[in-house]
């Protein structure tokens, strides 16, 4: 009888050694083994994941990466959910650039509620270089650098035109932001001859 007990004590024994157990929760995705297959040493048997949050990976072409820096937001969508918008930060930045496409590597993490994001999804992914409340946009064309800074040249309503220093934030390749020196609804000269001087009538040509 104690013969049998033992048997049964080793049997008990062996059976948890069969029982494997993840170090951290997580979701079982690829599955490397089969029941009742034998397993050696160091052997993959399935790969756990854990997609509270996930990482992206995007590529920035070359003249865009003195414009990306860790911390910036990140918007995310993928066709699965069209509607719905994942928000993260970018992490890390690749110290290389790819000698084919010509791009930077950078990382980005994002929240992931529900779970909806998954491993291998194509994504398209907007990260906001720049952001200030209460500013203004007008061609880089209409802008005009001085000695003391910028300025542009705005209509009137007596159709004159007048001079008004700006404060520049950022310079985008078509676009500079005015934090200062412009109220909504002013009409900014965008296209000027080169001798156009304070005071100068202005005639408004309505595009067709």
């Amino acid at each position: 009888m104690e013969e049998a007990k033992v048997s049964a004590d080793l049997a008990a024994l062996e059976n948890e050694k069969t029982v494997l157990r993840s170090p951290r929760d997580g979701i079982l995705g690829d599955k490397d083994a089969e029941l009742g297959e034998y397993i050696t040493p160091n052997k993959k048997i399935a790969t756990l994941v854990n997609i509270d949050s996930v990482v992206v990976k995007v590529g920035v072409i070359e003249k865009e990466i003195d414009r990306i820096f860790p911390g910036q937001k990140v918007v995310l969508t993928v066709d699965t959910y069209p509607n719905v918008e994942f928000t993260g930060k970018v992490e890390n930045l690749n110290p290389m650039v790819a000698p084919g496409s010509r791009t930077l590597g950078i990382e980005a993490r994002l929240a992931n509620e529900g779970g909806l994001l998954l491993p291998g999804m194509f994504a398209r992914v907007r990260i906001t270089i720049f952001e200030q409340d209460n500013a203004l946009t007008v061609p880089n064309d209409a802008v005009e650098k001085t000695s003391g800074g910028s300025r542009v040249f705005v209509v009137t309503k007596n159709n004159t035109a007048e001079a008004r220093d700006v404060e520049v934030s950022y310079v985008s390749s078509q676009f500079s932001l005015i934090s200062r020196g412009l109220e909504p609804g002013d009409l900014v000269i965008t296209q000027r001859p080169q001798d156009l001087k304070a005071g100068a009538a202005v005639k408004i040509i309505e595009k067709s």
